[in-house]
């Protein structure tokens, strides 16, 4: 590494950059490729979001990334294997003109979601107003049960006891009627 900070890739002159930029293959020695462009364009979008471009990209970049999108673009740029790298500039930069929309997509699947939840919300409040409503009505039922089984007792009691009443009478008069003859 120079003084400023460049790093030579080899005696070839054409294999120098800034080390800031530097895909991490260089440092094994691998040749500069469109992946490694990739790398550095990931970086200087990362400074550009940052509002740095002496920032260097390091562990917790993403809190300087208030867009999820903008950061999952940057860190497809950056991944450390070139082969999840989007294959050129030109794919980064549709990506990165189709934010709005993939923000709007975003943005209407989460929508989407949040209907989905309210939905359920909904139906299991639906299902135990049901349940509540039918354990009510077994109540009700148990319960009117109960009162007329307990009024059928009540006047065959008092059926009874009219009868008894009756038979009562019946005797006295009968005994009455033996006391007098």
């Amino acid at each position: 590494m120079t003084f400023t900070g460049e790093l030579t890739m080899s005696i070839d002159a054409s294999r120098t950059g800034t080390r800031m930029y530097g895909a991490p293959e260089y440092m094994m020695g691998l040749p500069p490729s469109i992946l490694g462009d990739v790398y550095s364009l990931g970086v200087l979008l990362y400074q550009v979001v940052a509002g740095d471009f002496r920032r260097p990209l390091g562990p917790g970049w993403r809190r300087d990334v208030p867009d999820a999108l903008l950061a999952e673009d940057i860190a497809e740029c950056v991944d450390v294997d070139p082969a999840r790298r989007p294959s050129s500039a030109l794919l980064v930069a549709e990506k990165i003109e189709s934010l709005e929309q993939r923000r709007a997509a975003l943005a209407a699947a989460a929508a989407a979601v949040e209907r989905e939840k309210e939905l359920q919300r909904r139906l299991a409040a639906q299902k135990r107003r049901v349940r509540l409503a039918l354990i009510t009505a077994a109540v009700a039922a148990v319960v009117i049960g109960a009162l007329g089984v307990t009024l059928y007792v009540v006047q065959r009691s008092r059926a009874a006891s009219r009868c008894a009443s009756i038979s009562c009478e019946c005797v006295i008069t009968a005994a009455r009627e033996r006391c007098t003859t």
